[in-house]
């Protein structure tokens, strides 16, 4: 559409009752995320995980420092 996208309308349903009365009645169990429950990373390991991306391992060596 020329310099425009065009977004579609929205057009799910809202019989949210499949999601309640059928399939698995189950919940399940997820526990809450974050810094207090969670073994935090040393600075080194952060350094570790931070090279190990593809993305940084292709700026590297870019620059000639891999």
């Amino acid at each position: 559409m020329g310099n425009f996208y065009r977004v579609p309308c929205d057009k799910r349903g809202l019989n949210y009752d499949k999601y309640f009365t059928k399939g698995n009645t189950e919940r399940t169990k997820l526990s809450e995320f974050n810094s207090n429950n969670t073994r935090l990373l040393t600075v080194e390991e952060t350094k570790e995980k931070i090279a190990s991306l593809a993305y940084i391992q292709e700026e590297l060596a870019k620059s000639g420092m891999r």
